[in-house]
């Protein structure tokens, strides 16, 4: 469980949202933050669900320590003066994700359009988009799971990080 845990601060914390919100056109809100971290999130458990037992382990526990965050954020940003309206938005945000995971899983293993498609759905929730802005973050997948496909499981428990590349290159 501490690994998952350590993992996903690997992610929030060297992520470097501003390049992902500058270079993808994303505004700077919660949700696109919560994109962002859903998907680095989906690239660990997709490669880490590939060694069975261990990896659905890690997958869970990575989740939970998101909503974790998640539970912390929505404080810190003021929500919890209304607490109901803010566990109703988390229930529609959980939602969202599984159903984001299921179409990264169908991206991943399409071609570039399918990717592009489940990307396009999430990030920018059907609306106009800059091609390129998809361009960049499709390439941006596959070179990370790329280099995901040879990082062992092990080395996720032991190392207890990712080295993530940056969106820009």
């Amino acid at each position: 469980m501490g690994s998952a845990y350590v993992l996903y601060e690997n992610i929030a914390d060297k992520i470097n949202y501003l390049d992902f919100f500058e270079e993808l056109h994303l505004p700077d809100t919660f949700y696109s933050w919560f994109v962002v971290t859903e998907l680095h999130i989906w690239m660990i458990s997709a490669r880490a669900m590939a060694d069975g037992d261990d990896g659905k382990f890690l997958r869970n526990y990575l989740v939970e320590a998101l909503w974790n965050d998640v539970n912390q954020r929505i404080k810190h940003l003021g929500e919890d003066s209304n607490p109901s309206a803010a566990r109703v938005q988390v229930r529609e945000l959980a939602e969202q994700l599984q159903a984001a995971l299921i179409a990264y899983d169908e991206g991943s293993q399409g071609d570039d359009v399918v990717l592009a498609g489940a990307l396009w759905r999430r990030f920018y929730q059907q609306e106009d988009v800059d091609p390129k802005s998809l361009e960049v973050l499709v390439k941006y997948v596959r070179k990370q799971m790329r280099l995901l496909d040879h990082v062992s499981l092990e080395q996720f428990f032991e190392e207890r990080r990712v080295d993530w590349i940056c969106l820009k290159n």
